[in-house]
């Protein structure tokens, strides 16, 4: 089982570097609805701007800026998250007069610490904008990459060997010192290795979080296009960086604690409670992680989510880091005594500890992948779902290892040990010398797959725009919601040509529900810009399936005509366009 600990540090070198081949992974808070509507014409300017996002928005650390038509300021610089919807962004507006007003925002992600810029246009008056102005007028930029990545996963291994470490102390070491006396022998060296992967463990975690907090605020000082000191005192107020900076702190509090008490450590005959304590911190340290991260962003029960997440990670560091510990700890110092009983009791004492390990880490991740993934369509059709796929192929790979060793090798090395065959127990103590060091890597690289994963976005769930549409007499009639006026549908009619509106002299909607032996009703419409006519959903008493029918007259040409069946109110419930009261311009 001997392996040398520069071997251990080329398969970590090697496992984070195939984890991370992808160039780029996108985790952000990500707009779902505009109020007012990206491209839409208002028959006068909006008291305010909302934009809906995927998760909560920083209030301290994010802006919405309106340019009016004129290119002065139409916002009244008072943005902030909406008091009952931290998702929903928005800003007071002036009266900035006919025209396209532009609206450009910046957002940091409350739920996982990202960055997400982007711009669209609205207006206002009797004409669109045009295709040009459009097509040019939208864009959306978000940050995360690989080094951010990267610096997630030097601190999740650094936690996993810390953890480690205090499991083999406390399950492993102690009780072979009970059992096995001649073990005190390599004690020395014992205490020599423990300090040594406690230590590296700290400093790594030290090291990836500073990495994030510098590597995030240089991001965002150059996202903002401002000085890196400017961009640190913005980002240090996020959710993201307090709870970086906690886990630092929690970090730091093991490093010097494990140099206070470690006499009283290793002098202990059972878990003491400085390794309650020291465990509490870990589990404290991995809370702060599972808070940063998308189950927090969900809509379904967020702190569910994260205890869920939490549980995940613990129990992920405890079976990937105990890997690490056995190999690092024990595993010389068994070749050095060269007992083959004191080698099968610390593998089958830390098979116990993997096998609750993976049990736990195997429920809870089914938990967090059903959560994130929201449909199984979304595997090879989305980044977190490839991602996804890389980390159950190398959680595959880690368990045929694991069940190599527990369920074929251990059972025979302890009968070779029975029957005094030291060929075969030496035969396979030969496997183990070269499955374990493999599972130290794969474990490893499933820390890297993991923290590609804390910054790729999860699929959003499936979106449905309600619209209905038809070409009737060379013109396009469609029936939409109108998203800046709650409690209105909007009929359009324009050349599906050039997507402008249509000189109609009127719009004739009329209502049926033949099934309430309701209608037809005329519905009162009024005209919000050309071609386009609006009326009330309220119309649409009692609820079920409505026709509606509409009909474009125009001077000089036939009348368009078109039917849509609607069920009302049903499809406008499950429609991303339905505007709740809040929404209301």
């Amino acid at each position: 089982m001997h392996m040398r600990l520069d071997k251990v540090f080329r398969l970590f070198c090697f496992s984070i570097l195939i984890s991370i081949l992808p160039e780029l992974a996108f985790a952000h808070a990500t707009p779902i609805l505009y109020v007012p509507a990206a491209s839409s014409v208002l028959s006068k300017a909006p008291s305010e701007v909302q934009i809906h996002f995927s998760e909560r928005v920083e209030p301290r650390a994010s802006s919405i800026i309106v340019l009016a038509p004129d290119g002065s300021r139409a916002d009244i610089s008072n943005s902030a998250p909406d008091p009952a919807d931290p998702r929903v962004y928005r800003v007071d507006l002036k009266d900035g007069g006919a025209g396209s007003y532009t609206v450009s925002w910046e957002v940091i992600s409350t739920d996982d610490g990202h960055f997400t810029k982007g711009a669209y246009i609205f207006s206002v008056g009797n004409e669109k904008p045009s295709a040009t102005t459009e097509a040019g007028g939208f864009q959306t930029v978000h940050s995360s990459s690989v080094p951010e990545a990267l610096t997630l996963a030097v601190e999740l291994v650094g936690d996993a060997m810390i953890l480690g470490a205090l499991l083999v102390l406390a399950f492993l070491w102690r009780p072979m010192r009970r059992y096995f006396p001649e073990v005190k022998s390599v004690e020395h060296a014992f205490v020599r290795r423990f300090r040594f992967l406690f230590i590296l463990g700290c400093i790594l975690a030290l090291v990836g979080g500073v990495a994030y907090l510098i590597y995030k605020t240089n991001d965002l000082a150059a996202l903002q296009e401002t000085t890196f000191t400017a961009a640190w005192d913005s980002f240090i107020t996020t959710t993201s960086a307090l709870y970086t900076v906690y886990r630092l702190l929690g970090a730091g509090f093991l490093l010097i604690a494990s140099q206070v008490v470690q006499k009283r450590l290793f002098l202990a005959e059972r878990v003491s409670g400085i390794e309650y304590a020291l465990f509490s911190v870990l589990a404290l340290i991995d809370l702060s992680r599972a808070r940063v991260s998308h189950a927090a962003a969900s809509t379904f029960a967020p702190a569910f989510g994260v205890l869920m997440n939490f549980i995940h990670l613990f129990f992920k560091d405890a079976w990937i880091g105990g890997i690490i510990a056995l190999v690092v700890l024990l595993s010389p110092l068994i070749g050095i005594s060269r007992n083959a009983k004191v080698a099968a009791f610390a593998l089958t004492a830390f098979s116990r500890i993997a096998s609750i390990a993976f049990g736990v880490a195997g429920v809870t991740g089914v938990y967090v992948v059903w959560l994130h993934l929201k449909n199984f369509s979304y595997v090879l059709t989305t980044d977190w779902g490839k991602r996804f796929v890389v980390l159950s192929v190398f959680a595959a790979f880690l368990l045929v290892l694991r069940f190599f060793a527990q369920l074929y090798c251990e059972p025979r090395i302890v009968d070779a040990i029975r029957k005094s065959d030291e060929m075969q127990h030496l035969r396979l103590f030969s496997w183990l010398s070269f499955t374990l060091p493999a599972e130290i890597a794969i474990g490893i690289a499933i820390l890297a797959v993991t923290s590609l994963l804390i910054i790729t976005t999860p699929p959003l769930a499936p979106h449905y725009n309600f619209v209905r549409s038809a070409v009737s007499q060379g013109l396009a009639l469609s029936l939409t919601e109108k998203a800046s006026e709650s409690g209105k549908f909007l009929v359009i009619a324009e050349d599906p040509l050039t997507s402008t509106g249509a000189e109609v002299k009127n719009i004739v909607v009329t209502l049926t529900n033949q099934a309430a032996g309701v209608g037809p009703i005329v519905a009162p419409v009024e005209q919000r810009f050309a071609g386009g006519f609006v009326f009330g959903k309220n119309l649409l008493t009692p609820g079920g399936i409505w026709a509606v029918n509409v009909a474009a007259q125009r001077a000089g040409a036939y009348d368009a005509t078109a039917s849509f069946n609607v069920n009302y109110p049903q499809e406008i419930k499950e429609s991303d366009a339905h505007v709740d009261s809040h929404f209301a311009v």
